[in-house]
């Protein structure tokens, strides 16, 4: 729907203790039966209940001029409810005879055994004939096709002329995803019905066409709230609504036979969104009995069709706390539990709890202690896990916000959040494009709602968040993002602020931070976190009000039921809260699309089965083989025998049929569960190295997949076997490995570089890495000792080397295997100190050129000061004018790794720029680019092959390089004193 942008008006302030006015955070008052109210509660009441005189005229609230589409919908619920209700009550008539009663539905033709008792009673012309059909095998229920027939209304109006009602059936079939895929095929025969069920369809068999030119309901002067308007808004309202989750509705169909819901009594605390009726349907065909069931909404948006269709089908009562009044909501779901209870007094059937935001569990522990064995609950979001994780519940928790599925989640809700943030933008004629942007909070929302800012044209992106770990501020970095780390700093000249932290991220000292360079420019601040966690509003309240009592805010912009309000601060200042501090994405019906937000409700379904037959108590995970089933679903996988072309791999005892490229997908993805990447692994571990089959084996172990330990273990040990038999098979100088196909160190390097290990299973790859590094260093000294020469320089060999006295060996050079394992134990953060010390204390480390060097820069312990003096250690001598290209290559790997440390400070960092742009200019025919120059360290392991051998062998091979200097050694220090480096030595 066309957002709304209506202009204001004053109007006064609510008589002192009237409490909160819509959209601001309401006062609270606590009783018995329901929850501690929120903290800011008696600062809110303090806030708004205007002490002193009343006050003359206020700003606040400020009372929008109707439009003629504000006219025609208003009071939209009610015209809704309405139409949802049957039409021709008729006389209260005892139904005729059976037979008699056959023949009147005869009349209405094939389509009516499709209806309802109550759609086809209300097309005879009688509901209260709707017991008697209910006897003739008519299904219960109030309107199931009362969706269909609202929008089949629009697309008849819409039809071209001469158009019947069967071609209208099929048009719409097929311009409709999901219709006959809820309600069967949808022909001339149903529609008929149809129409006589829901007299608001037009009521012709042939069409007559659209209407044209002046008679456009919105065109011209406003002509009153006549019925032909309610009724065109309420469809297009309705129009909105998908019909169709289809993998909701499938779990919904798995569990139709069984019916687990049947036996229990349901509350739902869910969002009155567009996919609310899809799950109310599938949770129906899987048991639930609406007679014993209720729904209540989160406020966020009020979703008044939604409310009608999910009453009209299903019958199941819905309450709508007001838009943003959260004490409202506590109270209606304090409300809704205390029902639940009665009805379990009643039947002794258990209650399942839907709860999204720890709202119905922390009630269910303060009101009903003795009775928490009743309870089931699923939790849907994080904030809720942060609510329970204070609680000590005595009932199952299923934990659907923890799930793998739920991840998939995260880069929609950071793109509904910019673009409803871009919606309000736009009908305040302004927009992101060019503009400053803050994140507070770098989770999984936040990085997502980074990257749809830079999509939608933001100049800038900026993430704050003080609890990032150094590889995560080097991933945002290397994504484009700046990564700032103190507060004042990160607020400082943003034009607009989006909070996704989950907790408090902008203080009332906050708010004279924003503009600080300008007070006078334009501030925007967004929330994209459940209630009003992220914003102080109570402060943001208190700072605009002035000494005489008044609120000053002005509404500035209407978007659906989403209010944003100018805050005229008392030091001058001008900020706008979008969507008044409530989640800026609940837009619309649809704030993120059904099809995207379906396998959610498809979790949500399941974990409710779940919690059903849980006998447990606390915090209980997702069944991972029901994940993936949804999860298979979602990628297109078959339960049915493989086709040619395809792979069947089993999970949780269930095989599932697909395509490489299919598995390739479902092992990259961050919602695939533990138990799936194993099998995915196991299925491909063997295949042939480097080839498609071996890559997604691979790819099963890399970041961000979490691991189970029997699978880790499992990895582990390949790895062990790999290196013993290569050892074996290097002991008879057999050319061909007599093991696997495959390699498993590349899984090793894996490992290492996956974040998302516990600490445990970290250090059992780190373990392994220095245990397999000494094993083969310890080889390279046996042959050491056997050999015919042995470097000068070389320490003394013996058993258990160290990795510092592997480099010294020359061991670091002795193959790619034996070069990974060394750059796995020289990156580990792990790395034991006393292995690190030696090299920090040798003195001619980092001035010959090999690929340990690289690797040792870039360990995550080295302090700052450590690394300014290794790079000093290493410029001071190293001959920037050779002209062999790996010589420069290693240079400028060398400068990255300075560079990109976590560590180091500003100073090296424009330092080793300085350096890379003066390698650059000398490195003549290595243009950077070319395949001389890596892109990332780490993916190729260089070898620098122009130089060989031990220190020793090194020096002199560059002491009798004496053509190989391009420029002499004064040019060069003059190159290098315009830069402000330090000179090379002449000599």
């Amino acid at each position: 729907m066309a957002p709304r942008v209506p202009t204001g008006l004053p109007r006064p302030l609510p008589p002192p203790g009237a409490g909160a006015t819509r959209g601001a955070t309401p006062v609270a008052t606590s009783t018995a039966a329901t929850p501690a109210p929120a903290p800011d509660a008696a600062r809110a009441a303090s806030v708004l209940a205007s002490p002193g005189p009343a006050p003359l005229v206020s700003i606040e609230d400020a009372a929008p001029v109707r439009s003629m589409r504000d006219i025609v919908q208003g009071s939209s619920l009610g015209r809704l409810k309405h139409l949802a209700k049957p039409f021709l009550d008729g006389a209260q008539l005892d139904p005729p005879a059976a037979g008699e009663l056959r023949t009147r539905l005869e009349a209405l033709g094939p389509g009516a055994s499709r209806l309802t008792a109550v759609e086809a009673a209300t097309a005879l012309g009688h509901t209260s004939w709707a017991p008697g059909l209910e006897a003739l095998g008519f299904p219960r229920g109030q309107g199931r096709s009362y969706l269909l027939a609202a929008k089949l209304t629009l697309f008849m109006e819409r039809s071209f002329r001469g158009a019947t009602v069967d071609e209208l059936g099929a048009l719409f079939a097929r311009a409709t995803p999901g219709a006959e895929a809820t309600f069967g095929a949808i022909d001339g025969d149903y529609v008929r019905a149809l129409q006589k069920a829901y007299p608001f369809m037009p009521q012709w068999q042939t069409s007559p066409g659209p209407k044209v030119g002046d008679d456009d309901w919105l065109s011209g002067e406003a002509v009153g709230d006549t019925q032909a308007e309610r009724l065109q808004n309420a469809l297009e309202e309705l129009n909105e609504i998908s019909f169709d989750m289809p993998i909701t509705r499938s779990v919904g169909e798995r569990y139709a036979e069984e019916k687990p819901l049947a036996k229990a009594n349901v509350v739902m605390v869910q969002h009155v969104l567009g996919q609310a009726s899809g799950l109310v349907r599938a949770m129906t065909a899987a048991g639930l009995d609406p007679a014993k069931a209720e729904f209540v909404g989160i406020p966020y948006q009020q979703g008044h069709a939604v409310e009608a269709t999910v009453e009209a089908e299903s019958g199941m009562p819905m309450e709508v706390p007001p838009l943003g009044d959260i004490d409202a909501m506590w109270k209606c779901i304090g409300e809704a539990i205390d029902r639940a209870v009665e009805r379990h007094r009643e039947n002794g059937e258990p209650i399942v709890v839907l709860d999204d935001g720890g709202y119905a569990s922390k009630y269910i522990v303060e009101k009903y202690p003795e009775l928490q064995s009743a309870f089931r609950v699923v939790e849907q979001t994080t904030r809720g896990l942060t609510e329970i994780s204070a609680l000590t519940p005595g009932f199952p928790v299923v934990n659907v916000a923890g799930s793998y599925g739920k991840r998939l989640e995260s880069a929609q809700i950071g793109e509904a959040i910019i673009s409803s943030v871009s919606t309000v933008l736009s009908a305040l004629a302004t927009g992101l494009n060019n503009r400053a942007v803050l994140v507070v909070g770098a989770g999984k929302v936040g990085t997502e709602t980074a990257r749809a800012a830079r999509a939608h044209g933001a100049k800038s992106v900026a993430v704050y968040d003080p609890y990032l770990t150094p590889q995560q501020r080097k991933a945002l970095e290397a994504e484009g993002f700046r990564v700032i780390t103190d507060k004042a700093e990160a607020l400082k000249d943003k034009f607009l602020v989006v909070g996704t932290s989950g907790h408090r991220s902008i203080d009332l000292e906050d708010f004279t931070r924003l503009a600080s360079g300008d007070p006078d420019r334009p501030v925007f601040i967004a929330q994209g976190s459940s209630k009003r966690v992220e914003i102080d509003h109570v402060g943001l309240l208190s700072q605009s009000t002035d000494a005489q009592g008044r609120l000053r805010r002005v509404l500035a912009a209407k978007v659906n039921d989403q209010e944003t309000y100018h805050y005229w601060l008392n030091d001058g200042r001008l900020i706008t809260a979008l969507a008044n501090d409530l989640p800026v994405n609940f837009q619309s019906i649809n704030s993120v699309a059904p099809a995207d937000i379906d396998h959610v409700m498809a979790l949500m379904l399941t974990g409710a089965v779940q919690a059903l037959r849980s006998t447990g108590s606390g915090l209980e995970p997702l069944d991972e083989a029901a994940q993936f089933r949804i999860q298979a679903q979602g990628a297109g996988l078959s339960e049915a025998p493989p086709l040619e072309g395809q792979v069947a791999v089993t999970v949780g005892g269930r095989s599932y049929a697909g395509s490489l490229e299919q598995w390739a997908e479902l092992a990259r993805s961050v919602g695939t569960p533990p138990l799936a990447l194993a099998a995915i692994h196991g299925a491909f571990a063997d295949a042939p190295a480097k080839s498609v089959e071996n890559r997604i084996s691979l790819d099963c172990l890399g970041a961000p997949h979490e691991l189970s330990n029997a699978m880790l273990d499992q990895v582990l040990q390949q790895v062990i076997d790999d290196i013993e038999l290569r050892d074996q098979a290097a002991a008879a100088k057999s050319i061909t490995h007599p093991g696997r196909r495959t390699e498993f160190l590349p899984a090793l390097e894996r490992l290492v570089a996956n974040d998302a290990l516990t600490e445990e299973q970290r250090a059992q790859v780190s373990d392994l890495v220095q245990e397999r590094l000494r094993f083969v260093q310890d080889r390279s000294f046996r042959t050491q000792l056997r050999g015919p020469q042995r470097p000068a320089d070389a320490p003394e060999p013996r058993g258990n080397a160290s990795v510092y006295e592997g480099v010294r060996v020359g061991s670091g050079g002795r193959g790619p295997h034996t070069s990974l394992l060394m750059k796995l134990a020289l990156t580990d953060p792990r790395l034991p100190q006393a292995e690190l010390t030696p090299f920090l204390k040798d003195p001619s480390v980092l001035q010959h050129p090999t690929p340990v060097n690289v690797f040792l820069v870039k360990n995550p312990r080295l302090s700052s000061a450590e690394l300014d003096t290794l790079a000093s250690r290493a410029f001071d001598r190293l001959d920037l004018a050779r002209t062999f290209a790996s010589y420069s290559r290693y240079l400028f790997d060398l400068t990255e790794s300075f560079a990109a440390h976590p560590n180091a400070s500003s100073a090296l960092r424009e330092r080793m720029a300085k350096y890379q742009a003066l390698i650059e200019s000398l490195a003549q025919g290595t243009p950077l680019g070319s395949d001389l120059w890596p892109h990332q360290l780490g993916t190729q392991l260089p070898q620098y092959q122009d130089l060989k051998g031990t220190p020793a062998r090194m020096d002199a091979e560059i002491s009798g390089l004496s053509k190989g200097l391009r420029i002499s050694r004064e040019d060069l220090n003059q190159h290098l004193a315009r830069l402000g480096l330090p000179p090379v030595p002449l000599a």
